[in-house]
């Protein structure tokens, strides 16, 4: 059955896919188009060198009085799974030889918190790199993805239109769950997918971690672009 937010109406709204769409029409008599992301539209897709060997999508908050989530969930704990699966990742460029690229999130007023937070991570290690977030630029998150070998993060929006970009991307579906958050916080929501896949997965353990990578970097390109068809939608 059809909810309908009768107190509130805008005539069109814009979404990045259909699914989002459907949920929208769920709630409101408003026409629904789906756009894709106008920022990632907007941005030509760079063919330049590569130059990131792992970049990793940072979803950091600054939290100081641990807000809850949802139930007993906090955004506390969202960020210690960040963490632990951000150790695992840099292991996986240790043992490879690969650098780690942090691409902070464009929250100026927690810039020095994030730094901090992945210096108490990395400790004295040497190969990882904290980029510098240009302010009102908003070609370089795109510039910087194109230019990247793989893309790993959670769930940030620069994930998926990295992926719809071309780039080698993969989603690590890592946050702590409920039942309430498992259906409403996982990849691709609302689509549902199994746990794992092609370019996903919903572990934190380190030799699932470090598989996934090994498989996605020695996709060759014809097949990687068989996947992005096969799901960017």
């Amino acid at each position: 059955e059809k909810r309908y937010l009768i107190n509130f109406y805008v005539d069109y709204i814009l979404t990045h896919n259909f699914s989002i769409k459907k949920k929208y029409q769920n709630i409101s008599k408003s026409l629904v188009y789906p756009t894709g992301s106008f920022l990632s539209n907007n941005s030509s897709i760079k063919n330049k060198s590569k130059k990131y060997d792992l970049l990793f999508i940072s979803t950091f908050r600054n939290n100081k009085e641990n807000v809850i989530i949802n139930d007993k969930i906090s955004l506390n704990d969202y960020i210690k799974a960040e963490a632990i699966l951000v150790k695992h990742i840099f292991e996986y460029c240790k043992l490879n030889k690969k650098t780690l690229f942090i691409l902070p999130t464009p929250k100026k007023n927690q810039e020095f918190a994030e730094k901090q937070f992945f210096k108490n991570l990395f400790e004295q290690e040497e190969n990882w790199k904290f980029l510098k977030r240009k302010n009102n630029d908003f070609d370089y998150p795109y510039n910087t993805v194109d230019q990247s070998e793989i893309v790993v993060g959670i769930d940030s929006t620069l994930l998926y239109e990295s992926f719809a970009r071309g780039t080698k991307t993969i989603f690590f579906d890592i946050r702590p769950k409920n039942s309430y958050l498992a259906k409403k916080r996982h990849f691709a929501w609302p689509k549902k997918y199994k746990k794992d896949g092609p370019f996903w997965t919903s572990s934190n353990e380190p030799k699932k971690i470090h598989q996934i990578i090994k498989n996605v970097s020695l996709i060759n390109s014809k097949d990687w672009k068989k996947i992005i068809n096969k799901y960017k939608k």
